[in-house]
């Protein structure tokens, strides 16, 4: 039988949440679905992380030249890129992408489903996923998996967990506070009530 091929993992600093698919998967481009978190980060705060994936993915294509198994020159794919502004200017920020599909087949044809574990900040974990919208801030567990393929090679960050320490109001939030204490009393007896009980 052949050995499983491990992959090394990594966790990030705290980082802010752009694009959440956590509690359920993503079918728009994929009918199996996809869970996926994508995340800002400072150009500065991402570098130790682009020189660990680029490292990587170095050892990576080093060994398959040394096996002859790649020879030509190819194009290179990253789970990263800058952010830029209305006017295509770089903003000094990156955005990193980690994805899982929702349904795996194994090596026997075998079909099982995935879900991505998630942590409270005191790294419990949940069973019961609340809503994770932009802005919220976690830190992100994955595993790092280069990959050649035809004319192109990169990295892909399969995601695996995710640690909520700070969660962003969503749209459907409540917008108003307590503001109990100035409530109209009710009416005194013989007072005009223009509204049925």
């Amino acid at each position: 039988m052949s050995k499983r091929q491990e992959y090394p993992r990594m966790t990030t600093q705290p980082v802010q949440v752009v694009y959440p698919w956590i509690r359920t998967p993503d079918f728009r481009f994929d009918k199996t679905g996809v869970y996926s978190l994508t995340w800002r980060m400072s150009e500065e705060d991402a570098q130790p992380l682009i020189k660990e994936l680029r490292l990587n993915l170095k050892t990576y294509l080093d060994e398959m030249r040394a096996k002859g198994e790649i020879s030509k020159n190819f194009a290179l794919s990253w789970p990263y890129k800058p952010e830029k502004n209305d006017k295509e200017e770089e903003t000094g920020f990156v955005y990193f992408r980690a994805k899982q599909a929702a349904l795996i087949t194994d090596a026997k044809g075998q079909t099982y489903s995935k879900k991505i574990q998630v942590y409270d900040s005191k790294a419990q974990l949940l069973a019961d996923i609340p809503p994770i919208y932009a802005g919220s801030k976690v830190k992100v567990n994955f595993s790092v998996i280069p990959w050649f393929k035809a004319d192109k090679a990169g990295v892909t960050l399969r995601l695996i967990a995710v640690q909520i320490l700070e969660l962003a109001p969503g749209f459907d939030s409540n917008p108003f506070s307590d503001e109990s204490a100035d409530d109209p009393q009710p009416a005194a007896e013989g007072d005009s009530m223009p509204f049925g009980a």
